[in-house]
């Protein structure tokens, strides 16, 4: 049953019982029994629980590509501290998580990719699928993975060399 269900017929429910009961009980008693209640339910529909995440670690290669990520280039150079601008791309070494995205509007199998709580871009869409299929065979069809994440590239050398961003994951590819 939904919680806006709940908040609106308990009240209504509970003043037919007061009716119902002769007012054995006064009305101030009646507005603690039943509000006090329901205002606890009201709070606790806010605290979500917390995700199960399972660190995951790869063969050292940082072979998983993740697509997309050029919509996420802000993001991306600001977690990667800017531009490399002596003429070096990046290579900065951080975690990923690897988050099941089942309302995204374009592919609900989709499998989004976040760095320090930023979206970076997306697995692919066949290994999104495979990587499902895997956690659903392990018996965790919901887990959050965490896995350590490579940023590249991002240099800045002049008005006409500028390279995008880049995250590759360290995910053990054959079991994908």
């Amino acid at each position: 049953m939904r919680l806006s269900t709940v908040l609106i017929f308990t009240p209504i429910l509970a003043l037919v019982g007061w009716f119902a009961s002769d007012k054995v009980m006064s009305f101030e008693t009646w507005l603690w029994i039943v509000f006090i209640p329901m205002f606890l339910l009201y709070l606790a529909s806010f605290i979500k629980p917390k995700k199960e995440i399972l660190y995951v670690q790869g063969p050292g290669r940082y072979e998983q590509e993740v697509v997309g990520e050029s919509q996420y280039q802000k993001a991306l150079k600001a977690i990667s501290g800017g531009y490399a601008e002596s003429g070096a791309a990046h290579r900065k070494q951080v975690h990923a998580l690897l988050i099941l995205e089942d309302d995204n509007p374009h592919d609900p199998k989709a499998v989004r990719v976040e760095i320090n709580g930023c979206d970076v871009g997306y697995l692919n869409r066949d290994d999104a699928r495979k990587y499902r299929r895997r956690l659903k065979s392990v018996g965790k069809p919901r887990l959050t993975i965490k896995c350590d994440a490579v940023i590249v590239g991002g240099w800045n050398r002049g008005i006409f060399d500028k390279g995008y961003f880049g995250v590759y994951l360290d995910l053990p590819v054959d079991d994908l």
